[in-house]
């Protein structure tokens, strides 16, 4: 038996166990029976970084009943210790609460060895009513994975589990560079070189020029020299922001802040082409379709398919899906009285990433989400508003992704505007080509046309 932490000492005699007398869940003894048929053997494990208690309640009946409680550890031979003994007892069901990242190791291990497993919401463990003041939570999730009173989360597979991996790494380095872009601003700030508010972007083209040329210690004219495009307008604002310089020691300061943003934007640009390759091999199709929606690019798209993977079945609808990514209004009422919408806390990654859709596709011309934003945002603020388009893009992918669609726009005919916007170009490169002719015969064939005569 492995060692870990627990607050109290697993039963003396192992396999003898002790008696357990679960809560009985509502609706009478005929569900009991019926769900001790299915789970005569439940088991609840509680997982911590590196330890796990496991519990086992065996027996066809509550009054046979028999808990068996073991510690092991959540790496090497506790973890195999542990998946040896669970294939043996051959359990009908095994309970897991979701619990940051260490139950991932443990549910393939379990995985492998043919052990059923289900990943279950911490949240709805804790609103299931019951005595968990007097068991400990390995105990409990047995109970309640005995009489029937959870029910599975949703678990990637493999393939959309390093497609997350990799989207989430993403996210996680784009947000250390960026917070290292405002460190950079701040450096600058406090130095007395306010350039960060007179440029568009301090590392664009002309801002990383100016940065390289501050640390080598280049006059206010080399500085100047490399500034392009529109930047140029800006000059006289410029050389007076720069006159004052920088000294030696915030220029070192610059110098590491500079190569440590440098790098780990390498590092993001290079984690990006990760992303997209892997969503175009494994979810080409789908990864597509989502591209056709307002304001969702390659790599918005790939995040999304990651999180929810491309089959909408697991869901069942577009309001359960809505639910579990924690986009759509709460739902608390009493006494025919509406309280606060809240939302409830659900897949953040998604959820963030359906606001970042939201937004641009709030901005895209000729699409129903700007008048719908903007409709919102009087009345309920720029928050909720934001919250309300991501929760109709969720709805929409859902139906994307169910149906196997492109996205349509109720209001815009994508299709006439793009023959429209293209139209003159593929008929001078037609006629260009001598292919004119040749093309509008078989046009008028296909439709069963007549060509019209040199008059007309």
């Amino acid at each position: 038996m492995a060692r870990g932490k627990s607050k109290r000492k697993p039963p003396a005699g192992g396999a003898q166990g002790r008696l357990v007398r679960p809560p009985r869940p509502a609706g009478g003894d005929t569900r009991e029976a019926a769900v001790l048929d299915v789970a005569e053997v439940a088991v609840g494990i509680d997982v911590h970084k590196m330890s796990m208690t496991v519990t086992a309640i065996s027996g066809a009946s509550e009054a046979t009943a028999r808990l068996e409680t073991r510690e092991f550890e959540t790496f090497g031979g506790g973890l195999r210790a542990c998946v040896g003994w669970l294939s043996g007892l051959r359990p009908g069901r095994v309970v897991m609460e979701s619990t940051g990242v260490f139950w991932s190791c443990v549910l393939r291990a379990l995985e492998r060895a043919g052990v059923p497993c289900w990943l279950v919401n911490a949240w709805h463990v804790k609103h299931v009513p019951g005595r968990k003041s007097d068991l400990r939570d390995s105990e409990w999730l047995a109970t309640l994975a005995r009489y029937g009173l959870v029910r599975p989360s949703f678990v990637p597979d493999a393939r959309l589990e390093r497609l997350r991996q990799l989207t989430r790494t993403h996210t996680r380095m784009r947000d250390v560079a960026t917070k290292l872009k405002g460190q950079l601003h701040r450096l600058l700030d406090e130095g007395g070189l306010r350039i960060g508010g007179i440029l568009t972007d301090v590392l664009g083209a002309s801002g990383r020029h100016m940065l390289e040329g501050l640390v080598r210690g280049d006059s206010v004219e080399a500085l100047l020299e490399g500034v392009k495009g529109k930047a140029r307008a800006k000059l006289d604002r410029l050389r007076d922001a720069l006159q004052d310089g920088l000294d030696a020691q915030t220029r070192e300061l610059l110098d590491m802040q500079y190569r440590l943003w440098s790098h780990v934007q390498g590092q993001v640009l290079e984690q990006e082409m990760r992303v997209l390759e892997a969503a175009k091999r494994d979810y080409r199709t789908a990864w597509r379709q989502l591209q056709t929606l307002p304001g969702c690019g390659p790599l918005a798209a790939a995040a999304v398919l990651a999180e929810i993977g491309p089959d909408m079945e697991r869901f069942g609808s577009a309001r359960r899906l809505a639910s579990w990514a924690g986009v759509c209004p709460g739902n608390r009422e009493s006494a025919g009285k509406r309280g606060s919408g809240r939302t409830r806390k659900g897949n953040r990654y998604l959820r963030r990433i359906l606001c970042e859709i939201a937004h641009a596709a709030s901005r895209t011309r000729n699409a129903q989400f700007g008048p719908l934003k903007k409709g919102l945002t009087v009345r309920r603020g720029t928050g909720r508003a934001v919250m309300a388009v991501a929760h109709k893009i969720l709805r929409i992918i859902y139906a994307m992704l169910r149906d196997g669609a492109p996205y349509v726009d109720p209001e815009v005919d994508y299709t006439a505007l793009v023959a429209k916007r293209n139209g003159p170009r593929w008929l001078r490169a037609l006629a260009d080509a001598g292919l004119l002719e040749e093309a509008l015969r078989r046009h008028f064939e296909r439709y069963g046309l007549s060509p019209p005569t040199a008059a007309a």
